[in-house]
C-alpha cells in the first residue's frame, strides 16, 4: 500500500479572482465552466442556488465549490442581495484517485469558520495587489483553503466530541510515535474503554490505531533515510520498531519497497544501500 495521499496535487494556472459587489439584477442559468474549478465565498447578503435538483439558500459565511463543467442556476436576493468573492482556477493532471476524491467535496460549505473566511480575503488582497510572486501566493492560498474545505466536510459527518476524542489521540500518536504506545493510554484519552476505542478510532480514520501509529513510523522513516547520513536500523529505533526485521517487513508492506530504496534513490551509483546497515534476510520477521 502506498503512504501518499489520494490528494495529492497541485494548483496550476489561476484564471481570475474577482469581488462582486451587491447587485439584485445578478444571475445565471444552466452555466457550466470548462475550464476551471470554482470557489466562491459569500461575504453579506443572500443568494439562491440549484443543483443537482436541489435548492440551496445562501448566507454570508457559506462556501461554494464547483469542479469543471459543474451545472448550476443561480440568483441574488433582491431585498438582499449578496456580495460575494469567486476564484477560478486549474489543478495540475489529477490521478483518478484524487479526482474522485475532490468529487466528493459538496458543492456547499454552510458557515465556514473565520479562519478560511480570512484566506478568501487575502487571496482577494494578494490578487488585487499583484506584487512580486503573487502567483506563488494565490496558488499556496487556494490549496489551504481546499485543504481546510476538505478537513472541515471530513470533521463534520462525524460528532464534534467523539470526532474530538479521536483528535486528541492522534495529537498524541503525532508526539510520541517514536516512544512505546500502548493502547490503553490511547483508550484513556480517548476517555472510553479499550474496545469502544477500537471500534471509534476507525469509525473515524477508516483504520486502526495500531495501523495509524504504524503508519505514521514508517512515513518518518522513509523522511529520515531519503535525507541521508543514517543506518536502517537507526531509522526503525528513531520512529519505535525495536525489531529491525519487523520494521523492513512493514516498511515494504507500507511503501512497496524496502528502506534500502530510499538510500539508493540518493546515490543510484552505489552498488549497495548507503545506510550503513544491511536488509534482513527474505522471509526473516515478526509473526
Amino acid at each position: 500500500m502506498e503512504l501518499e495521499t489520494q490528494l495529492n496535487f497541485a494548483v496550476g494556472e489561476v484564471g481570475n479572482i474577482a469581488e462582486r459587489e451587491p447587485n439584485p439584477a445578478w444571475s445565471i442559468e444552466n452555466f457550466k465552466d470548462p475550464r476551471y474549478y470554482v470557489l466562491g465565498l459569500a461575504l453579506g447578503g443572500e443568494s439562491v442556488y440549484e443543483m443537482d435538483k436541489r435548492r440551496y439558500q445562501i448566507h454570508a459565511g457559506d462556501a461554494l465549490f464547483f469542479p469543471k463543467s459543474y451545472l448550476r442556476t443561480a440568483s441574488s436576493s433582491g431585498a438582499n442581495p449578496w456580495r460575494f468573492i469567486t476564484v477560478a482556477f486549474d489543478i495540475l493532471p489529477l490521478s483518478s484517485e484524487a479526482e474522485a476524491a475532490l468529487a466528493k467535496l459538496p458543492p456547499i460549505t454552510l458557515a465556514v469558520p473565520q479562519n478560511v473566511r480570512d484566506l478568501f480575503e487575502t487571496l482577494s488582497a494578494v490578487w488585487t495587489a499583484k506584487e512580486a510572486a503573487y502567483l506563488l501566493k494565490c496558488r499556496s492560498l487556494i490549496e489551504d483553503i481546499l485543504y481546510q474545505l476538505i478537513r472541515l466536510n471530513i470533521r463534520r459527518q462525524y460528532d464534534p466530541a467523539l470526532y474530538e476524542r479521536v483528535d486528541k489521540v492522534r495529537q498524541y500518536i503525532y508526539q510520541h510515535y517514536d516512544r512505546p504506545v500502548r493502547m490503553e493510554t490511547l483508550a484513556e484519552i480517548a476517555g472510553c474503554s479499550p474496545s469502544h476505542f477500537r471500534k471509534l478510532f476507525r469509525a473515524v480514520t477508516g483504520t486502526s490505531a495500531l495501523s495509524y501509529l504504524n503508519t505514521i513510523r514508517i512515513q518518518k522513516a522513509r523522511d529520515l533515510l531519503a535525507a541521508g547520513g543514517i543506518t536502517v536500523g537507526e531509522a526503525a529505533a528513531r520512529v519505535g520498531f525495536s525489531d529491525l526485521y519487523y520494521f523492513s517487513r512493514y516498511f515494504k508492506q507500507m511503501t512497496g519497497h524496502p528502506p534500502s530504496f530510499y538510500c539508493s534513490a540518493r546515490r543510484p551509483e552505489a552498488k549497495s544501500p548507503p545506510c550503513g546497515q544491511s536488509e534482513p534476510p527474505s522471509g526473516s520477521g515478526q509473526n
